[in-house]
């Protein structure tokens, strides 16, 4: 690293000559195109309830960041499967029209099989497939899958690759890490709320703890459209 660096008065020592971070399609781009998709998704989502109900709720997957899981995982998976595509918008729109489709409905069913609950209905929407998916909202991923693939996409690989290489190196670790401590200890809210709902006692000191951290009014706040599969 310090043979690949060049001192420099104007910007100080430890500027890479010659390397890139996250250059092109990479593991580190999908990462923070995990990011970035999961955070933006879950403010469109928000204002999306706001301008509809009038209400301010939570869309978040986690109990302490403002993310969609949902959103990160689908705009990372979109430009991993699309970007080679990006020349043919009908391609693009096809793609992100069935394989949003599909990656919806496995996350339904993941919840489902993981926790017990489902986080969405679309049974009350035509054209649905077991309540899980609609025709109507996988035409959404495939506009969706358009207006990343050719618009924001370009733009935010640009600003990505402007990160110092180190410090873009360190970054991307310690928030992998914070992310995945959050959803563990929000899947173990999530896994004790359903047994609470059961009248299951905690059996340790972690599920007690989890009774006096994470009560029902604040796991229901956090997942209001949350619901336990019978």
């Amino acid at each position: 690293e310090l043979k690949s660096q060049e001192p420099s008065e104007e910007k100080g020592f430890g500027q890479v000559s010659g390397r890139t971070f996250a250059k092109g399609l990479c593991l580190e781009k999908l990462i923070w195109m995990f990011f970035i998709s999961g955070v933006a998704g879950d403010i469109v989502e928000t204002i999306y309830m706001w301008a509809t109900t009038g209400q301010v709720m939570s869309r978040s997957s986690f109990l302490y960041i403002p993310f969609s899981i949902v959103w990160g995982a689908g705009g990372a998976l979109g430009v991993g499967l699309l970007d080679s595509v990006k020349k043919s918008r009908i391609l693009i729109f096809l793609g992100g029209f069935f394989f949003g489709g599909v990656f919806e409905y496995s996350c339904s069913v993941l919840a489902e099989f993981l926790f017990g609950t489902t986080f969405w209905d679309y049974s009350h929407i035509p054209f649905n497939l077991n309540g899980r998916i609609n025709l109507l909202f996988c035409g959404f991923w495939g506009i969706a899958a358009l207006v990343l693939i050719r618009l924001i996409y370009p733009v935010v690989s640009r600003w990505i690759e402007k990160i110092p290489l180190i410090s873009g190196t360190i970054l991307t670790w310690v928030l992998t890490v914070i992310m995945i401590l959050t959803a563990l200890v929000s899947s173990m809210a999530i896994t004790r709320y359903v047994q609470r709902q059961s009248s299951i006692p905690p059996k340790s000191v972690v599920g007690e703890f989890l009774d006096a951290q994470y009560p029902d009014a604040l796991v229901e706040s956090v997942y209001p459209y949350m619901k336990i599969v019978k």
